[in-house]
Parts: structure tokens; C-alpha cells; sequence
């Protein structure tokens, strides 16, 4: 990947990022931000801050630290509004980043999720692991 402009990041790699900050996705969402921009839909805004009140991840992380990942996100990003709709993903949930990712001209999708990392790619553009992006940065 020579070169990296927009990025999109999917729900199950924020979620990683918020609750394991020293993980691989918290690594590669840190870095990302440091040579791209990384875009956002208010549908994907959405999605990520009912996840991030889910109860169940109390035991994780208190609430009050996700609520603040979810603003420090929210502020680092950058919103694509008028988002044509995608229908291509196994999972229809999904959907929504792959529009975002073609519609906003992202280079990249980062996932976590099997049904996009299957894909490979989509419109002309990647689906990466955390892991797979940060290597492909480390290479460019």
C-alpha cells in the first residue's frame, strides 16, 4: 500500500481498540490517524456508540472511559455524508462500511470481522486486519 489517504475502520476493531488500548487494533487505529484520515458515516457513528453502551462491556472497561473513546473518535475523524448504499457483504450489517469506504474514496477498510476480511476487497478497495495494515504501512 504506497499510498494511504482515507481509511475506514469497522465496529469490531474500535471495539478492540477501546478495551485492549496496547492491542494491535489500538496500534494500528494510533497510526492510521497519524498518515490518514480516517472516515466515518453518522451510520457507522451510530452502530459504534450503541455498541460502545452496551452493559456487557462493563467488565472490560467502564463506561466512562468507552464514552470517551467515543468522542476523542468522533473528533479525529472525518464525516462523509450522502452515503449511496452497498449491498455486497455476507452480512448486511456490514454493508454500511463498505459504502463508506467506496463512497468516501478510502484506500483501506480495517476489519476485524471474518465476513469483510473474506472479501479481500471491495470497489477497488483493500479489507485489512489491524495487523495486515499496520505491516502495510510499515512497508510504504
Amino acid at each position: 500500500m504506497s499510498s494511504v489517504s482515507r481509511l475506514v475502520f469497522d465496529t469490531s476493531t474500535l471495539v478492540g481498540a477501546v478495551l485492549k488500548p496496547r492491542s494491535t487494533p489500538a496500534l494500528a487505529l494510533t497510526l492510521a490517524w497519524e498518515v490518514a484520515d480516517v472516515i466515518v458515516s453518522e451510520e457507522t457513528l451510530d452502530e459504534l456508540h450503541v455498541v460502545l453502551s452496551r452493559s456487557r462491556l462493563d467488565a472490560f472497561r467502564e463506561p466512562a472511559h468507552r464514552v470517551a473513546f467515543f468522542e476523542h473518535y468522533r473528533a479525529m475523524t472525518v464525516l462523509v455524508p450522502d452515503i449511496d448504499p452497498v449491498t455486497a457483504c455476507r452480512d448486511p450489517k456490514d454493508d454500511k462500511f463498505l459504502a463508506l469506504a467506496v463512497n468516501g474514496g478510502a484506500q483501506a477498510l480495517v476489519s476485524s470481522d471474518d465476513d469483510l476480511l473474506s472479501m479481500g476487497s471491495f470497489g477497488g478497495v483493500a479489507i485489512l486486519s489491524p495487523r495486515r495494515l499496520l505491516e502495510a504501512l510499515a512497508a510504504s
